[in-house]
């Protein structure tokens, strides 16, 4: 009540924050909590603001509020309006003190649960098997690879082969088999060989290597 009051009686005299700051001796910024129900100001202050302004500190005050007859009087209420008002804000900071440190438990438990889970993604064993396919064509002995990963139960697969043959295997059934998924190393195997025997060479051997 008293923060509304004194920013209407304020603006109506047409006096700004600073400028009522400065007639009774204080900064801009403790008008500014008066007026925002920061704080209130005490006895001696209240009856500045109000000489001030042109009014009575009970109207200032508030008709609600308990109409003062003294200074006495004043400072009593002065304070205990002082003492509500830093008893709400001590509250206030330790909900969000609260607020934080359970915001920050929570983005703990995510960070730890994803640590976790990355941890025992790369804690599981995985291996790698190249299959090497050597073949003879044009009177020159090649080699094309089958380059497949197990990691997790989950295989991938890719094809390596000498740039000049990219006619040869460049097929699109072939680098389809290869995609993503499940694919099957002896479909994949087999494609190579069809492709070679196709362009008129054939295979001479076929190896392997998992590490």
């Amino acid at each position: 009540m008293l923060g509304e009051n004194l920013r209407r009686m304020r603006e109506r005299r047409g006096i700004t924050q600073e400028e009522l700051a400065e007639r009774v001796h204080v900064v801009r910024q403790t008008v500014s909590k008066w007026e925002k129900g920061l704080s209130v100001p005490d006895a001696d202050l209240l009856m500045a603001v109000a000489e001030t302004l042109q009014v009575s500190v009970s109207d200032l005050i508030g008709v609600d509020a308990v109409q003062a007859k003294s200074i006495e009087e004043l400072s009593v209420q002065a304070a205990v309006l002082n003492e509500q008002i830093d008893l709400q804000n001590r509250r206030m900071a330790r909900t969000t003190t609260i607020a934080k440190r359970a915001i920050a438990a929570c983005i703990l438990a995510v960070v730890l649960v994803v640590g976790v889970g990355v941890a025992v993604w790369f804690a599981v064993p995985s291996s790698f098997t190249q299959i090497t396919v050597e073949y003879e064509i044009g009177g020159e002995v090649r080699q094309a690879q089958i380059n497949v990963n197990d990691h997790f139960g989950r295989l991938s697969a890719g094809y390596s082969w000498p740039s000049e043959d990219d006619e040869i295997f460049g097929q699109g059934d072939l680098l389809m088999a290869s995609g993503t998924g499940q694919p099957d190393v002896q479909l994949l195997l087999h494609g190579v060989e069809v492709a070679i025997e196709n362009a008129g060479g054939k295979v001479v051997r076929i190896s392997s290597t998992t590490s």
